[in-house]
């Protein structure tokens, strides 16, 4: 498993790969010492898809992430059945993501979300961990729904079938952002649905 995240300052990190779905039993831990606003490691794939990324700057300041990958059955940070993060391709230029925390979710915290799309070449394996170009800016999920469903949704444009998409939702648990969740949905371009390939994307921005 391949994790690369960056900052806006230059931070160190800790990496983790959880044991389990929930508490702090790590099979693995890497300390990453040298200041810089871009990281990239490799580390062994969890089971449960639970990775957790620590970073202090040179001041002090820390901020924690939690990564799922695809999905969280038993509900910890994000919202199960219809309720849980989804990924639709209405058509090969369109990607819809939707999500929602029920009423009682440590998570329903009436925050906005964001959705960030990346695209590797279709012919791109997880062996070669390609890094990911950004289409766009990060998209906006703000809140909306109420007392009993929170419900975020947002809308991107893709180039077409000739690319991979990794879309990565990220959910504030504070205001600050200083701690998020975050979970990682995949789709490929030979799933999207066909289209007309002399019309042009667009890429959302």
């Amino acid at each position: 498993m391949t994790i690369r995240f960056a900052s806006n300052v230059p931070v160190t990190a800790k990496v983790m790969a959880m044991t389990n779905q929930v508490g702090p039993a790590a099979l693995y831990t890497e300390e990453l010492n040298g200041l810089a606003t871009s990281h990239t490691t490799s580390v062994p794939a969890s089971a449960f898809g639970r990775y957790k990324v620590r970073i202090e700057d040179a001041q002090g300041n820390v901020a924690w992430a939690e990564l799922r990958y695809k999905s969280d059955p038993q509900g910890v940070d994000w919202g199960t059945g219809g309720a849980a993060p989804a990924l639709k391709a209405p058509t090969a230029k369109q990607l819809d993501v939707t999500y929602a925390f029920p009423a009682g979710s440590a998570t329903k915290l009436g925050l906005d979300g964001t959705v960030h799309v990346f695209m590797t070449d279709a012919g791109c394996t997880t062996a070669d961990a390609c890094v990911g170009d950004q289409v766009g800016l990060p998209l906006s999920a703000p809140a909306a729904g109420n007392v009993l469903l929170e419900q975020h949704s947002a809308t991107a444009s893709i180039p077409g079938s000739a690319f991979d998409y990794q879309v990565v939702i990220g959910q504030p648990l504070l205001e600050n952002g200083a701690t998020m969740v975050f979970i990682q949905l995949e789709i490929r371009g030979d799933q999207l649905p066909k289209v007309n390939f002399q019309t042009p994307g667009v890429i959302k921005k």
